[in-house]
């Protein structure tokens, strides 16, 4: 991966108890799929990155607070890497706070990604990469990636940092974005 050819870059680690949320199973009950979103918070710290990241907008019919209400959410065609070599299209969304989560936004339903994380890798991350030409990646960045220098020196000092603290309670989150020239790592 070619830093100058990346626009942004938004990462959330990915813990032993999100795989199975990529499969819709992490619910231990009868009563469902369970949980199968990345919540990204603070919301205000990454509610521009994906608003620049992903340039659709859709209006769906949700509650808050009691009142069905329209809020807008985040979308983009996404193309999703697979470790045969074939890619799978999707669209990706990033929905807005709801009310019992008022400070985060979330990658809704990751199980319809297809994803296939790496295994015997180490820590990885969940990448959603805007290219050069505003096309958006979904894929995946280990520390196996990093020890072995794979991607463009900026990423990898970038994800260096990421990686020298792990994270205590939930997923370390953030992006680098090279067109504002900013980055942000929330450390949890």
């Amino acid at each position: 991966m070619v830093g100058n050819s990346v626009r942004r870059i938004i990462f959330r680690e990915v813990k032993e108890g999100d795989l199975r949320k990529f499969t819709a199973t992490s619910n231990d009950s009868p009563s469902g799929g369970g949980a199968r979103d990345f919540r990204y918070r603070p919301f205000d710290r990454f509610d521009g990155v994906f608003a620049r990241t992903l340039p659709g907008r859709k209006t769906e019919s949700r509650v808050r607070n009691g009142v069905r209400t329209t809020e807008t959410l985040y979308t983009a065609p996404v193309s999703v890497p697979h470790s045969n070599g074939s890619v799978s299209q999707h669209e990706l969304t990033f929905e807005p706070p709801t009310t019992a989560r008022v400070g985060e936004g979330r990658l809704a339903q990751l199980n319809k990604y297809d994803l296939d994380p790496p295994v015997g890798e180490g820590r990885f991350l969940l990448l959603i990469i805007e290219d050069g030409s505003g096309s958006i990646i979904l894929t995946f960045f280990s520390e196996k990636d990093l020890t072995g220098q794979l991607w463009h020196p900026t990423v990898n000092t970038f994800f260096g940092k990421v990686f020298a603290k792990p994270a205590k309670h939930s997923a370390n989150q953030g992006f680098i974005d090279f067109q504002h020239q900013t980055e942000w790592i929330k450390y949890k």
